[in-house]
């Protein structure tokens, strides 16, 4: 009676060992896990679209307008045979060859110090006027801070091109620790190589405005991983911005301003009073 309750036992667990997937230990098998998607944000992203086109207003505002102001400083002062002459609104400057500043006040702004050396043009059809700024600490009247600037100006103009804006430059702006570097020597007169330090780590951008010859195109500002975003000015004084990840690629984002956001941007990245 033992021997059959014993053999009923082992073909009750038989049973049941082959009903839970037999004695083979080995788990289910499963789908392997999916790999991960890694998304590397490019330099020029849907985040700093925005700084980066401020940088952008900067530039163009500097090096249309600025830094013309700046070359023609010495002419708001009075005309004078004496070589250091007084200003209109305090200090003085030294008009030697070399016009060098000693706080230097006018309804233009102030010039604190530094100096600004200009060689007259030549003849013929390509006119080469050459600036040379040394040190120059100014303030124009509706800017909030003072800035250094340093560097070579060429607003070279020609007759034998179709384009008078031949421009050649290599400029450094400093407002306390920031310092912004615009170049186009290299590569002249296509690209602008940008550079902007904040104290602590440095952006390199570069600047397309002309093509092969010399005529302008559309602004691209492109980072060395290959983003870019080109800008497209509409009669409005609005801009529309369309952002790509490399340098032939489809445009995966857009962003527009008006006109009215395009000047507080450049007010904002000036930090000027309006």
């Amino acid at each position: 009676m033992k021997k059959l309750n014993l053999l009923s036992l082992i073909i009750i667990f038989s049973v049941l060992l082959s009903a839970c997937g037999g004695g083979d230990s080995t788990s289910p098998s499963q789908s392997p896990s999916p790999t991960p998607i890694v998304i590397v944000k490019k330099t020029i992203n849907v985040d700093n679209i925005e700084q980066v086109f401020a940088s952008f207003l900067l530039y163009r505002y500097r090096l249309t307008k600025e830094i013309d102001l700046l070359s023609k400083f010495s002419g708001t002062i009075p005309v004078s045979s004496a070589r250091f002459v007084p200003c209109p609104l305090g200090g003085s400057v030294d008009r030697s060859v070399t016009v060098t500043f000693y706080y230097c006040y006018t309804d233009q702004g102030v010039m604190n110090s530094g100096s600004i050396t200009w060689t007259p043009p030549g003849y013929g059809p390509t006119r080469n006027n050459w600036y040379d700024f040394v040190d120059l600490n100014y303030q124009l009247s509706d800017d909030t801070e003072v800035q250094l600037l340093s560097g070579i100006y060429h607003p070279l103009t020609s007759t034998l091109f179709n384009t008078v804006d031949l421009r050649r430059f290599n400029v450094k702006y400093t407002r306390g620790a920031r310092t912004e570097t615009y170049n186009n020597y290299a590569e002249w007169p296509r690209i602008v190589e940008i550079t902007t330090f904040d104290g602590v780590a440095s952006q390199n951008f570069k600047l397309t405005e002309y093509d092969d010859k010399s005529l302008p195109v559309t602004p691209v500002i492109s980072a060395a991983d290959g983003s870019n975003i080109s800008i497209e000015f509409s009669s409005n004084g609005s801009a529309n911005l369309s952002l790509r990840n490399d340098k032939d690629g489809v445009a995966h984002a857009t962003k527009n301003f008006t006109q009215a956001e395009i000047d507080r941007l450049l007010v904002k990245e000036r930090k000027s009073k309006t």
